[in-house]
């Protein structure tokens, strides 16, 4: 079988978590089927990747779609601007994308985020495909948490951008239930939760623990949380880290580090605080921590950073918010609290060696036994063949 995946980014090299969901997926799919990915060629993208990870495995094609409108939008408009939502529409790509589906002919083709259904739509007109959409987040339920204008307007292209597929594929039993009474009965809807690599995040990773701390000169107990931090959702977790969160912990423990992994990090921090940047090492720098800190308050979907923890057998404590679309259980699985109390929840957590050795060994035995990608990307090969999952 022929799929043509369409993606806002290439996915490879992986430097956020949203293509970490869009390689495992390509990858899952480029072991059973030929599979070709599309997406816009952006220059600041392409700057960003070059640290990014680069993995071994990559059984699919990558054919980058050039445009000068969109090398033009890409220095105009900021990179979390709520424009990027109808720049991401990326309708001057039709005709190159419609030329290479002509000449590809594919039986199905997969649309990562509903942004780019019309322009997948267009580009299929009269080939005898199906189409399938995955729903990394409800993207207006997105919006909306983080006070975007115009989220409803949103919501009514988002309904519309799902009736468009043949099949609709959500991360979360959370996020289908709130698309499900929007679609028409022709549409096929099912779940395909995020997952992890859990041979990669594994409590073995604890053996380069010393180096991280070496490399980053960190004291502990450290605590951790990683992601785009300077995205919308992220950077707020970072500043209420950074201002209740740690100082918390600090009167405490005087000599616990705060790492933030990723890129996007705040220009100035207390000290105590060490911002990494993009590392090429995640699951080490993970494994270096004592509790992983991620008190999310907005954003929609499930949470790949606290799949990561949990395969890695950190401590994990988090909200309601961080928890949505994951089996956790209070106390047993990781700590979940209001973001008020997240402060002396991590502090309950590094002071009960229990509590710690409970949270990690039920947090990596949920992730392996249930979130290990080639289980939760099953549902694809239902969805692409035109069939319902029971």
């Amino acid at each position: 079988m022929r799929i043509a995946v369409v993606s806002l980014r290439s996915p490879v090299p992986v430097y956020t978590g949203l293509l970490e969901r869009t390689y495992q997926t390509c990858r899952y799919l480029g072991e059973r089927h030929r599979v070709t990915v599309y997406y816009p060629h952006e220059k600041r993208q392409q700057q960003k990747a070059e640290s990014g990870r680069v993995p071994d495995a990559q059984p699919f094609d990558r054919v980058g779609l050039q445009s000068r409108v969109v090398d033009t939008l890409e220095r105009l408009v900021p990179s979390y601007s709520p424009l990027k939502g109808v720049y991401h529409l990326h309708p001057w790509l039709y005709p190159q994308l419609r030329s290479h589906f002509r000449e590809y002919d594919p039986d199905v083709v997969v649309v990562e985020l509903p942004y780019l259904v019309p322009l997948a739509v267009a580009a299929s007109r009269g080939l005898d495909c199906r189409l399938v959409l995955s729903e990394h987040n409800i993207e207006y339920k997105f919006a909306q948490r983080l006070d975007i204008p115009l989220w409803r307007l949103l919501r009514r292209y988002e309904f519309a951008a799902c009736n468009r597929a043949d099949a609709v594929l959500t991360v979360s039993e959370t996020d289908r239930d709130t698309l499900a009474p929007h679609l028409d009965d022709d549409v096929s809807l099912a779940v395909a939760p995020n997952g992890v690599d859990v041979d990669r995040f594994a409590p073995s990773n604890a053996s380069r623990a010393d180096a991280v701390r070496d490399r980053h000169d960190l004291t502990e107990p450290v605590l951790v949380f990683h992601g785009n931090l300077g995205s919308a959702q992220n950077a707020e977790v970072v500043e209420l880290l950074v201002e209740e969160v740690f100082p918390a912990v600090r009167r405490e423990f005087e000599s616990a580090t705060l790492m933030l992994v990723g890129a996007g990090a705040p220009d100035s921090t207390p000290p105590g605080v060490v911002c990494t940047g993009i590392i090429d090492d995640l699951p080490g720098h993970v494994a270096a921590a004592d509790v992983a800190v991620a008190p999310m308050l907005s954003g929609s979907g499930t949470n790949l950073k606290i799949l990561e923890y949990l395969a890695s057998g950190v401590p994990v404590v988090t909200t309601p918010v961080g928890a949505e679309g994951l089996p956790l259980v209070d106390g047993e699985t990781a700590l979940v609290s209001p973001p008020g109390d997240a402060a002396a929840e991590t502090v309950r957590t590094l002071r009960e060696a229990d509590l710690r050795e409970r949270l990690s060994e039920n947090g990596r035995d949920l992730a392996v036994s249930e979130f290990s990608w080639g289980a939760t990307l099953a549902s694809y090969d239902a969805a692409i063949g035109g069939q319902t999952r029971a």
